[in-house]
C-alpha cells in the first residue's frame, strides 16, 4: 500500500491549540501499525478542550479513527484534550475507500 505522508502545523491563538503530524506510532514489540493512513497529535497551550472527529463523506464506508493507546481502540466522541493530555489519532482508510473524502475535528472549550 502506498503511503503519503504529511506534515502539518495548525494553531489558534487565546488560547492556543496545536496539532501536529504524529507519524507512524511502534508499539513496544518495535511492530508498526500499517492500516493506519496517517497520525496526528493534538495538544493544548491553555486549558481543557473537548474534541469530536466525525467522517462526512457518506460513500466511504471504511473510514474511522483509532486512538494512539497501545490497542489502538476506536474513538469514542467526545475526547478530552489538555495541556498534561495530549491526544493522538489515528486515520484509517479501507481498501475501497479512495481520497475523496471528508472529515471533521470539532474542538471546543
Amino acid at each position: 500500500m502506498l503511503s503519503i505522508r504529511t506534515s502539518f502545523i495548525f494553531a489558534i491563538a487565546l488560547p492556543m491549540l496545536i496539532i501536529i503530524d504524529g507519524g507512524l506510532i511502534e508499539t513496544s514489540d518495535n511492530r508498526r501499525y500499517y492500516d493506519v493512513h496517517t497520525w496526528h497529535t493534538i495538544m493544548s497551550l491553555n486549558g481543557t478542550w473537548y474534541g469530536t472527529l466525525h467522517v462526512m463523506t457518506e460513500n466511504e464506508l471504511g473510514i474511522y479513527f483509532v486512538d494512539g493507546s497501545k490497542n489502538h481502540s476506536l474513538i469514542e466522541n467526545p475526547f478530552t484534550i489538555s495541556e498534561r493530555l495530549p491526544f493522538d489519532y489515528g486515520l484509517v482508510i479501507g481498501d475501497k475507500d479512495d481520497f475523496n473524502m471528508l472529515y471533521s475535528l470539532t474542538l471546543n472549550q
